[in-house]
């Protein structure tokens, strides 16, 4: 999965065994039986990190209007809610709002577009290669989280910006005194 997410290799070329029919009726059978599962796999593990209401607050008392671009069909906002942490947030795109995914900005872009910012003044903080290449693509400081599939060197060599050790280092690396950043 790791590796998925920082190349945008397709998924099934690194589950498929070699020697294993890898055509679309196959990838289709397996995307299903993936997606049955996927809910319960989501409620299982997907967690808000320890400090990132804080941050989020943070950059909100600053007056920094944000977004969040995310390329899954919104499976992964639950825990935002359940957290009262989704309300901190003015828009919300997700995979199913927008025709091309991610390393394409054309989320990010949508994102800037509905909150009237432009991409000089917002930065895009994810935690893979393919965030930091949808951010670079946007025109947006990419910053990037050492909390999922990247790690310091990938991340680095896909071009971010800034890379923060953990959630609670974001606000060190954007300029709060400015307050527009999104």
């Amino acid at each position: 999965m790791r590796r998925a997410l920082n190349t945008n290799q397709p998924f099934w070329d690194f589950i498929i065994p070699e020697g294993e029919p890898r055509d679309d009726k196959r990838i289709s059978e397996l995307r299903a039986a993936t997606m049955r599962h996927w809910p319960d796999a989501l409620k299982e593990v997907v967690r808000v990190l320890p400090g990132t209401g804080a941050t989020l607050e943070r950059l909100k008392s600053a007056g920094i209007r944000l977004a969040i671009y995310t390329g899954s069909g919104g499976e992964s906002l639950p825990p935002l809610r359940e957290a009262g942490l989704l309300e901190l947030f003015e828009v919300i795109v997700t995979g199913n709002d927008v025709a091309r995914r991610k390393p394409d900005p054309q989320g990010i872009v949508r994102c800037l577009a509905e909150l009237g910012q432009r991409p000089e003044d917002a930065a895009y903080i994810g935690d893979s290669c393919i965030d930091v290449g949808a951010s670079l693509g946007a025109g947006v400081m990419s910053i990037a989280v050492l909390t999922g599939a990247g790690d310091s060197a990938s991340l680095s060599v896909a071009g971010a910006d800034r890379i923060a050790a953990h959630v609670g280092a974001i606000p060190e690396l954007v300029d709060l005194e400015q307050g527009s950043r999104a």
